[in-house]
């Protein structure tokens, strides 16, 4: 990934691991029973992520710091895009790297959750994921995105009795 990716993603999942911290606070204390209280393991769980967020941005920036002392800058000859693979095609098209246009389709999932529903939103995540992962061949894309679908779908739904949106 790029280093200004690093840091974009670290800024962006930092602020997420702030936001789920604070939610964790606002969670009941401690009763009689609990010897830690159901506030630990989620403050736990945004404080490790943080972490590991900062780490990222700290990567980023050393990254930059490291690529702009490089004396010598390699130079990228111009291909045509037939010839690239599917994450170098949405590299020039869009500038993003692949796992930008992931986390995109990743958050474009969720409203689309809601709106579609769940058995027609994930096989079109899971479809748009592998495209993105240069999965050429349709019958892989179908064939996963609908099995994983379905196998999920019986999991949850019928035999925990959980319900699916």
């Amino acid at each position: 990934m790029g280093k200004n990716n690093d840091i974009l993603v670290g800024l962006i999942t930092l602020a997420l691991s702030v936001a789920y911290y604070l939610m964790a606070k606002s969670l009941t204390g401690l009763n009689e029973t609990e010897k830690l209280g159901s506030i630990f393991y989620p403050s736990l769980l945004a404080l490790i992520f943080g972490a590991f967020s900062i780490i990222l941005i700290v990567q980023g920036i050393y990254g930059l710091y490291k690529s702009k002392n490089q004396k010598s800058r390699l130079r990228v000859q111009k291909q045509d895009l037939t010839n690239d693979s599917s994450p170098e095609k949405i590299r020039k098209i869009c500038g993003l790297s692949p796992t930008m246009v992931a986390i995109i389709i990743a958050f474009l999932y969720l409203p689309a959750l809601n709106i579609l529903g769940y058995l027609i939103a994930t096989p079109l995540a899971l479809a748009a994921l592998l495209l993105v992962m240069n999965v050429k061949k349709v019958t892989t894309v179908a064939g996963v995105s609908l099995g994983t679908t379905l196998v999920l779908y019986f999991m949850f739904a019928k035999v925990l009795n959980v319900l699916l949106p």
